[in-house]
């Protein structure tokens, strides 16, 4: 009986909130980075290697989508393996592939596979440090601890644009491969600070894991070079996945999840949502360098205060959500999107001349 409740009661907190919270903020701003820092470089990407804006969106689709899948995977790879393991795995990676990047920067397809093989890295760090708040701090502190880590990444992705555009415009895209190496400082106090743990009962569905990812990068294959047969490997992909969830214990996507309303009415609605918002940030530097011929540092300076207002209105939404509910604030954030899109569509093609003229 004693050994039943031992094994069900929260793990007490074993390392210091104070010296460890710094060093948490620190790596989550370092992988959240980087999903924005390439943003304002597109342009000067599809340049050098002559590609069309499709060619050129494997720069971040590629990141983002390997983030993604690792999300889940090191997640679930924490209840089985040590977290100091996993993370310090998760930087050597994410180091590791950028370094890569540096190295073959001349070479686009490598850029991709290091792009690639950052986002699996950097994907450990926000899904790992979550799991060390949860299971390592105090429950009094973390409710802010949590909200601490959210604004980080709000701050990060805002930021990213900033400091990718002014490393770009002064030293070259390829030296944004360098900003992910300043994570290796950190190894040498999560070494000595976060606690050894034994391993543990369970397994990861990586078949399953593996399915997703050959689904998804087929998917995106067709959009970007409309050959049928990228489609027919990720339906392919998608019908043995079916197959394969029905048939495993424990698979990567729990297929009852989908038998929910609620999720898959939030899952359609984040789907649009994160969409529209991603072609955004994507187009925005293509458009300004075709109709305007701004650089990568302008490009980033004038993509900061938008950026920056995610962090406030997000924020703001939270606050609200608790107050009135998820779809008052899926409205207001949905209209905010389509009446931004129309700014966009009308404001971009003026030119300051004839906007003055206007004026006058």
């Amino acid at each position: 009986m004693e050994g039943s409740v031992h094994e069900q009661a929260p793990l007490s907190p074993i390392i210091n909130a104070g010296k460890t919270l710094p060093w948490l903020i620190y790596l989550v701003f370092f992988a959240v980075l980087n999903e924005t820092v390439f943003n304002v470089s597109t342009p000067a990407i599809s340049k050098a290697f002559a590609l069309t804006p499709s060619g050129v969106s494997w720069v971040m689709t590629s990141f983002i989508v390997f983030f993604a899948m690792g999300s889940v995977i090191f997640g679930r790879l924490s209840d089985i393996f040590s977290i100091r393991r996993l993370i310090l795995i998760g930087i050597f990676m994410y180091a590791g592939a950028s370094a890569a990047g540096f190295a073959v920067q001349s070479i686009y397809g490598g850029v991709v596979t290091a792009r690639a093989i950052q986002g699996a890295g950097a994907s450990a760090l926000p899904a790992l440090i979550m799991v060390i708040i949860a299971r390592y701090f105090p429950a009094e502190e973390r409710g802010r601890v949590f909200g601490t880590i959210t604004s980080v990444v709000a701050f990060a992705a805002g930021v990213g644009p900033v400091i990718g555009g002014l490393v770009s415009g002064t030293l070259g895209w390829p030296f944004l491969f360098a900003i992910p190496l300043l994570t290796l400082i950190s190894i040498p106090f999560l070494v000595r600070q976060l606690p050894s743990e034994k391993r543990r009962e369970g397994g990861v569905d990586i078949f399953g894991a593996f399915l997703v990812a050959i689904g998804i990068t087929a998917l995106i294959f067709f959009l970007s070079f409309s050959s049928w047969y990228f489609l027919a490997a990720s339906a392919a992909a998608i019908a043995v996945l079916v197959i394969h969830v029905r048939r495993t214990p424990n698979p990567f996507i729990q297929p009852s999840l989908f038998r929910n309303l609620r999720f898959r009415a939030g899952m359609i609605a984040g789907f649009l949502v994160f969409s529209a918002s991603i072609g955004i940030i994507f187009l925005i530097p293509l458009m300004f360098t075709a109709l305007r011929g701004l650089s990568t540092r302008e490009i980033g300076l004038l993509m900061f205060p938008g950026a920056i207002s995610g962090v406030v209105f997000g924020r703001l939404g939270g606050n609200l959500a608790d107050r009135r509910g998820n779809r008052p604030v899926m409205g207001i954030g949905i209209l905010l999107l389509v009446v931004s899109l129309l700014l966009i569509s009308f404001l971009l093609g003026l030119s300051p001349g004839s906007s003055r003229r206007a004026s006058c």
